[in-house]
């Protein structure tokens, strides 16, 4: 898929910043914003990088009566609104990683706003139900 790789270091960080999450006290309603909470994740120096023009951030929530964990990522996507198959390739292979991180994903909602005519910024929320069996 691409040349679409994160460092096995970065696999390290990522694992390390779920495990922090899950046991923080610092809960967030999935629904809200995710330019808010990527604003707030900023403020508070708890906006990480994943890859270049890709960075995340993660919160406790609630999602069915369960308590999860919520990943926002936010990306500059190539190309019109409209789409495109780069954009769609980049979304793609980063749920395939958080895929490969957390077992599955219980949530997923994607959303695109207009930059420029030649950039999007997209955010990509995901949750995971916070299950000791198949999270690390």
């Amino acid at each position: 898929m691409g040349n679409f790789r994160i460092p096995v270091s970065q696999i390290h960080k990522v694992s390390k910043i779920i495990s922090q999450t899950r046991i923080s006290d610092n809960y967030v309603d999935y629904t809200e914003d995710a330019f808010t909470l990527i604003k707030r994740a900023e403020k508070e120096k708890e906006l990480y990088q994943f890859k270049k023009d890709i960075y995340f951030c993660a919160y406790r929530t609630m999602f069915e009566d369960v308590p999860s964990v919520l990943f926002i990522f936010t990306m500059k996507l190539p190309g019109p609104v409209t789409g495109s198959s780069a954009a769609t390739e980049i979304v793609m292979n980063i749920m395939r990683i958080m895929e490969d991180i957390l077992k599955n994903i219980d949530y997923r909602y994607f959303s695109r706003e207009v930059e420029n005519m030649k950039h999007t910024v997209a955010t990509l929320k995901i949750i995971k139900k916070d299950n000791e069996e198949d999270m690390i």
